[in-house]
């Protein structure tokens, strides 16, 4: 399983996977924009928000590109993708395969539904915190350089202080999307 994150400039890039040693999610080439390398699960998932199932790799042709990826080196059956979307934003998708014949009956399908929308939602949060931090930090910075115009008449003083803030800022930043 891996969960992607849909870049702007239609790449998909792996945000987690599981098992972290499996090589699959490393060794593809996912888009989600509307070129070849976008027409698979993964890439539909993201760009019409609807769940992508496919219970037969080997005779699918949306794993033209994966297929002997996905059989031979991964040992995948079936596989699908469901759309990480929150706030009517489709941005990624939970990427599952399995061994299994049948893997993905009506309840399971439902479990991976529902954990989408949790992480969906995670995700989000998560980004939205970060941003709020940033932006608090950028305050800071500014309340600071801002103390040290006003105490101090050496311009020098006040030029130290706004480098060494917008480099503490500068260090601190790191937003997942």
């Amino acid at each position: 399983a891996w969960i992607g994150y849909a870049q702007p400039d239609g790449k998909v890039t792996v945000l987690f996977q599981y098992p972290l040693e499996h090589p699959y999610p490393k060794n593809i080439i996912v888009r989600w924009d509307d070129i070849r390398e976008g027409q698979g699960l993964t890439g539909i998932a993201i760009r019409t928000g609807i769940p992508q199932i496919v219970e037969d790799i080997s005779n699918h042709p949306r794993f033209d590109l994966r297929r002997m990826k996905a059989l031979t080196e991964a040992g995948f059956i079936t596989s699908a993708a469901f759309p990480l979307t929150t706030r009517g934003r489709t941005f990624g998708a939970l990427n599952i395969y399995s061994d299994k014949e049948g893997f993905f009956d009506f309840q399971k399908v439902q479990l991976f539904q529902t954990f989408t929308h949790q992480a969906a939602a995670a995700l989000e949060n998560a980004n939205l915190y970060e941003k709020s931090t940033r932006r608090l930090q950028h305050i800071q910075a500014l309340r600071k350089i801002d103390i040290a115009i006003n105490g101090s008449i050496d311009p020098r003083v006040t030029l130290n202080v706004a480098l060494q803030e917008t480099i503490r800022v500068k260090r601190r930043c790191s937003c997942y999307f």
